[in-house]
């Protein structure tokens, strides 16, 4: 399995952290962007559960550490291969222009099979955390980009604290 995507949520801070390798990744604190830049193909394959996450800003830094919660949901499709989806707990800090913010949050770490087809057409993914820690997930995939709804392969999938 390969990191696929991550995404953090802080509440109370207003923290935002989403990052996709092969695809783009941004740092929001409330409505400011703290950061956004590309994220090459395999950048974020060192990521796995108990990996430290530092990233370096304009302004500063993020720097946490990052724990599954349980088991994660696992599931398969033709079209959008074999995933996985793993609640984690996230602690540390950001430093934005001088002030540090303590972080203790969760988010989901999203992660592909080696063998799991690159995409050819239109993809889509949900992810909803449950307030007991459940998750939720959705994927879908179509083979080419001029396609109907009805066409597209959609799996889901839902665990429940603990796994």
């Amino acid at each position: 399995m390969k990191t696929k995507s991550i995404e953090i949520l802080d509440p109370a801070s207003g923290l935002f952290v989403s990052l996709t390798s092969g695809g783009s990744g941004a740092i929001m604190l409330g409505e400011d962007v703290v950061a956004a830049a590309p994220i090459p193909a395999g950048g974020l394959d060192p990521l796995v559960d108990g990996a430290p996450l530092e990233l370096e800003t304009e302004h500063g830094e993020l720097a946490v550490s990052i724990a599954s919660t349980g088991e994660p949901i696992s599931f398969d499709g033709e079209l959008t291969g074999h995933r996985e989806a793993s609640l984690v707990e996230t602690r540390g800090r950001l430093v934005h222009r001088g002030e540090e913010v303590e972080l203790d949050c969760k988010g989901v770490l999203h992660r592909i099979g080696e063998d799991s087809p690159e995409p050819a057409g239109v993809t889509r993914d949900a992810t909803i955390i449950l307030a007991d820690g459940g998750l939720i997930c959705v994927a879908s995939a179509a083979a080419g980009l001029d396609v109907d709804h009805g066409d597209e392969e959609t799996i889901a999938a839902i665990t429940h604290p603990g796994g």
